[in-house]
């Protein structure tokens, strides 16, 4: 109705007229720290996803099951998302870094855990879980470093980036495997030697993608961006939660 959208521009530009007395706009050179970390982070992250894929049947030889038992690594990340997912909105909300530091330690942790388990299924399933666990953060955090960080200019290419890595991710993945083991002989011992050492790798490129997280991500900067970004702020003192609750009061008024 033309009375909510009135109502809602009213008090919107109220907001914004109390909120540039008291409020300074400024935009900050981490903001691209912040992203790089996060685009290694999901860069990392999506490794593992897809790294059995090329090689099936030489990764059921390695752990000694069947290939569906192997395409439950796959599963897994949809499995966990699925149940937990909805839970991370809440933890983004409130520290984006806390909660980006959690999901690349599990990712890292989950990944070291692929490793040392060799060829034992049961103990790299778990790795695997850990992984998927870090991954229910992933999805929706570009939107919040967007919203925090950057200008809204800038936001669609921040976005995009840190969306885009993932998909980065899985397709160096998929790609590493299929070269590395696209001549690999049909011996055990050279298919055990192999997945080993991608394993290690991808453990390393997760433990440094976890360290640059540490060291750049922060959960939010001194001043917002702009003048958005300090609806997300202000939530923490429930301003957010009671726009709604407001507008809603004043469209049934003015009706």
């Amino acid at each position: 109705m033309l009375v909510y959208n009135s109502s809602f521009d009213e008090f919107m530009l109220k907001a914004k007229h109390d909120s540039n007395e008291k409020q300074e706009y400024k935009v900050y050179t981490q903001r691209w720290f912040v992203l790089l970390a996060f685009c290694a982070f999901t860069f990392c992250n999506a490794l593992g996803f897809v790294q059995y894929t090329p090689i099936l049947k030489m990764a059921a030889s390695y752990y000694d099951v069947d290939e569906d038992g192997v395409a439950w690594f796959s599963i897994c990340y949809y499995i966990t998302y699925f149940l937990l997912a909805p839970f991370s909105i809440k933890p983004l909300d409130i520290r984006l870094d806390y909660s980006l530091f959690f999901a690349a330690f599990l990712t890292s942790l989950g990944q070291w855990t692929i490793y040392f388990a060799h060829q034992n299924y049961a103990i790299a399933m778990i790795g695997f879980v850990l992984i998927g666990i870090g991954q229910i953060f992933i999805l929706a955090a570009p939107a919040y470093i967007s919203d925090r960080w950057f200008p809204v200019h800038e936001r669609t290419v921040s976005t995009c980036l840190g969306s885009f890595l993932n998909l980065l991710g899985l397709n160096f993945s998929i790609f590493y495997s299929s070269i590395t083991f696209e001549e690999l002989s049909g011996q055990l011992d050279n298919i055990i030697k192999e997945i080993d050492f991608m394993n290690l790798i991808y453990s390393i490129m997760n433990t440094v993608a976890f360290v640059m997280c540490l060291l750049m991500i922060q959960n939010k900067p001194p001043s917002p961006p702009s003048f958005s970004a300090v609806i997300i702020y202000v939530n923490y003192f429930g301003f957010r939660k009671n726009v709604n609750n407001e507008v809603i009061q004043k469209s049934f008024q003015e009706s």
